[in-house]
């Protein structure tokens, strides 16, 4: 008799069996036979664990925002952050429709940091299924040790499908942030009341607004019946609503903005200190005696302004007298447009020839909340595209050969606010949130391809997966200068010493600023003389080491490529027994930055380390001076890390389905494969390029660019005044005693400075491997009455070679070699003594600090052989002492 299969799903990324019994009768007979139900989503063919989602549940399932990225989580062994079963959370690969759809740099969702987001949106009514694999994936997929997340773009058939929808939220449902609330409410003589702003009784930060509206549809269908269908999926979002401040803003009352200084002095008087009475000043007595300068007449007209835009509505900011808090709610609209199109073509009538091609193309403009409501918000833009094209050849009954290609493009723009140096008037005024653009255009070209060969009781799988990376970015950060009116800059507070005198000289009395405002009143002092004692260059180069201009972006090229091969055996022993082998091998490429803006230490930093714990173990603090030289392709020398060409990753798994027909252990276990024992084990590596280059590049500061700036305490305010302000957009390179370096020689070491005040600098160490996954999993399914099933599973994981940051020129745990103490045993003995109440004179002699320490004939420490090793520690141990000699030791650290 003939057999037919209906209602039969064959899902993704997991393998599905389908028993068909054959019976004797007619050719001209038919047997039914109903494929729904347990078997369709059951894996009982290897150990990989995860589950399959099919369009009715992605439909069903309440989604906020309608973002099926939301579902991915919902199994067990995954984390909302994208961490699965102990792997990291940035080594999930997702592909869409068998092609990559990682951000290649974040691993994450662009703006949001959201898991399992690929870089193309996809919603409920574009994607047809999905599958989220947790754990012991098979030799097919890899690329990471993360999740393997595989969506699938939903098609046409042979009829008309379509929807059309519309969701709306709107402030009604929302409620006030809490430091909104805790602004509190106008009251009947509050200025902004008295003005007719506002009612007694009105909110002072009022409820965002929130309107959503979240609309789309879709349709799919034939175009040629039977060869060839279409899908397209429209999905667009307004969000018209209002963000809120969570810190507030720092802004000049109205009179300070009128040019005068509020404050009580140690007895409890106020005072209003006028223009014209800074104008007089005059500071008497010591070296710095002389006529103060004048109020700089620009600064009032700013703060006037500022105080006019942005009224104090908030005191938990500010002194309340020359400065305050500005709380805001301010437009941050969000408007979203992603397209979606799929072409399927059976090229022939046998279907032995079949095409699919798909299209994404996004527009998204995120707002964000701007430093003050009338400055420009630091949206982003984002507008990747994607697109994929797939080509199925029935080789044979029991050849299948799938080739795809597939272009996926990230393109976004986070824009800035400001295009002036970062002026700033500190702890009173700040005129922008000095947002700097970045831009990223990040193409990753994908071709796969995977053979099936059925050769009795074993399937044969072969395949490759290459990926071509490259990633531009063009960031603004590092390209504009800064200057600031700062009262610590200048020595002695002599701010503070220009207002006690005046203060003595009216009162008669010797009078002080009030302790607790004497800052705030300073910061308005020299915020109103708006000399700017502070100020400092960013300055890039280019790969010759010649300075670009300033306010100009700085463009970097990262380049990679990812090669993957697999073969595997899936070996039906029995008709309830299957075994699968495989081996997948990957071959990551170092990045490259094109451009030639590549450097690396002199020492490796693994050998620098390895050197100081040799050294600490023999008693040795050991220092070498660390520079950093050109390195990469382009300029034709070695990476910034080495090719591992050892990612062999092995994969194995079991699956057996026990039948017993009768007895207890039929009932125990079900008849006829009622339940599934499996066992896997896998080896997968991380890769980590894309990442670990960029955000080097973004936080190494040693290599081509540099800062220079002048010292504190350069200027004082009598008879040698600081630059004045003349304006937002001022060229603070052409201010005196502001030394920049003509051009960077290579190697380049960083400037001696003293112990202990220099910058920390960040690189890479060139010794790094792919860091290696170790992965197994036993699991037992079991049917049981009602279509339910269960599965209880154990994973485990071990993991070698993990990337982490380490602190090369950390404190060190150095051995006294005469006793064999290290200083951190030391410190515990002494610390112990201390904790027990033994005061300083009557601590126990600890061998360590003898024999490190030299001491005179009265025995005080004459020098410390330790002092660079140890100097914080020292002083956290060492300050409860009160004798002398130990007093001595906390002078010299």
């Amino acid at each position: 008799k003939k057999a037919s299969i209906s209602n039969f799903q064959a899902l993704t990324d997991i393998s599905t069996e389908v028993n068909v019994k054959l019976e004797v009768g007619q050719v001209t007979e038919t047997v039914n036979v109903d494929a729904a139900g347990l078997e369709s989503i059951v894996n009982t063919q290897d150990a990989s664990l995860g589950n399959n989602f099919v369009s009715r549940q992605i439909l069903s399932l309440p989604l906020q925002g309608r973002n099926v990225a939301a579902l991915l989580s919902l199994q067990p062994g995954v984390t909302p952050d994208g961490s699965v079963t102990g792997g990291r959370s940035d080594q999930a690969n997702l592909t869409l429709d068998g092609v990559d759809v990682n951000n290649q740099q974040q691993g994450l969702d662009i703006g949001t940091g959201a898991a399992f987001a690929p870089v193309l949106r996809v919603n409920p009514d574009s994607v047809d299924e999905f599958r989220v694999t947790t754990a012991n994936p098979d030799a097919s997929k890899g690329r990471s040790s993360g999740a393997q997340v595989s969506l699938i773009t939903k098609g046409g058939s042979n009829q008309f499908h379509g929807a059309l929808y519309e969701y709306h939220r709107n402030t009604v449902t929302t409620a006030n942030e809490w430091f909104n609330n805790a602004a509190g409410n106008f009251g009947p003589n509050d200025p902004q009341v008295l003005s007719g702003r506002f009612k007694a009784g009105d909110e002072k930060v009022s409820r965002p607004k929130l309107l959503r509206n979240l609309f789309g549809g879709r349709l799919g269908g034939p175009i040629v019946k039977d060869r060839l269908f279409f899908f397209y999926n429209y999905e667009g979002m307004r969000e018209a609503k209002q963000g809120s401040t969570i810190n507030p803003r720092t802004v000049p009352t109205a009179s300070l903005g009128a040019g005068t200084v509020k404050f009580n002095d140690n007895t409890g008087q106020a005072w209003t200190i006028t223009t014209a009475q800074i104008n007089a000043f005059t500071l008497t007595g010591g070296a710095a005696a002389g006529a103060v300068v004048d109020v700089n007449p620009l600064v009032p007209a700013l703060f006037a302004q500022a105080a006019a835009r942005y009224p104090c509505n908030d005191t938990t900011t500010g002194d309340q007298r020359n400065s305050c808090g500005f709380r805001f709610n301010a437009s941050t609209p969000v408007t979203q447009n992603a397209q979606t199109a799929r072409f399927d073509w059976n090229i022939t009538s046998d279907q032995k020839h079949q095409f699919s091609l798909r299209g994404n193309y996004q527009q998204d403009v995120t707002g964000a909340l701007p430093y003050f409501p009338d400055t420009p918000p630091t949206s982003l833009w984002s507008h990747p595209l994607g697109f994929s094209a797939a080509y199925t050849w029935l080789v044979g009954s029991n050849i299948t050969n799938k080739l795809s290609y597939g272009l996926t493009r990230v393109a976004f723009s986070n824009q800035g606010d400001s295009a002036d140096p970062a002026i700033t008037f500190r702890r009173v005024f700040q005129p922008s949130g000095f947002g700097r653009p970045i831009t990223r255009v990040n193409p990753t070209t994908n071709i796969t391809d995977d053979l099936t060969w059925i050769k009795g009781n074993h399937s044969l799988q072969f395949g490759t997966n290459i990926r071509l990376i490259k990633n531009t970015r063009t960031s603004f950060v590092r390209a504009f200068d800064n200057a600031i009116t700062n009262p610590s800059a200048y020595a002695s507070n002599v701010a503070a010493a220009v207002i006690n005198q005046y203060i003595t000289a009216v009162t008669g009395a010797t009078r002080t600023i009030a302790s607790a405002q004497s800052v705030s009143t300073q910061d308005a002092l020299v915020a109103l003389l708006g000399r700017l004692n502070g100020y400092g260059a960013n300055i890039n180069y280019d790969t010759e080491g010649r300075i670009i201009a300033p306010n100009t972006g700085i463009t970097r090229i990262f380049e990679t490529q990812e090669y993957d091969f697999y073969v595997q055996d899936t070996w039906k022993v029995r008709s309830n027994l299957t075994l699968t082998g495989g081996l997948r091998y990957g071959l990551s490429m170092p990045v490259t930055e094109t451009q030639g803006y590549e450097t690396v230490p002199s020492i490796v930093l693994s050998d620098y380390l390895a050197r100081t714990i040799q050294d600490m173990n023999r008693g040795v603090n050991y220092r070498e001076t660390v520079s950093v030289r050109k390195a990469g392709k382009a300029n034709g020398l070695d990476s910034i890390y080495p090719l591992d060409k050892n990612n062999f990753q092995p994969r194995f798994s079991v699956a057996w389905s026990p039948e017993f027909e009768r007895g207890f252990m039929s009932k125990l276990f079900g008849k006829g494969s009622e339940s599934v024992f499996r066992a896997g084990f896998s080896i997968t590596n991380d890769y980590f390029g894309q990442q670990l280059a960029t955000n080097w590049d973004g936080s190494n500061t040693l290599g081509f660019s540099s800062t220079a700036a002048i010292n504190v305490n350069t200027f004082n305010i009598t008879n040698n005044p600081a630059p004045l302000y003349t304006g937002p957009n001022m060229n603070i390179r052409s201010f005196p005693l502001l030394t920049l370096p003509a051009s960077l020689t290579f190697p380049l070491t960083a400037p001696t400075v003293a112990p202990g005040a220099g910058k920390i600098e960040t690189s890479l160490d060139q010794n790094l491997v792919s860091p290696i996954n170790y992965s197994w999993n036993v699991s037992y399914g079991r049917r049981l009455p009602g279509k339910i099933w269960i599965d209880a599973a154990y994973v485990g994981r071990l993991a070698r070679n993990l990337l982490v940051g380490r602190d090369a020129m950390q404190l060190r745990d150095i051995r006294d070699p005469r006793s064999g103490m290290s200083y951190n045993e030391a410190a515990t003995i002494l610390d112990r003594q201390l904790q027990a109440g033994v005061s300083g004179a009557a601590v126990a002699s600890i061998a360590f600090f003898d024999n490190m320490w030299v001491r005179d004939r009265s025995g005080r420490f004459l020098d410390a052989r330790l002092w660079v090793v140890c100097r914080f520690q020292t002083v956290r141990i060492l300050k409860p002492f009160t004798t002398v000699s130990q007093t001595q030791v906390i002078g010299r650290t």
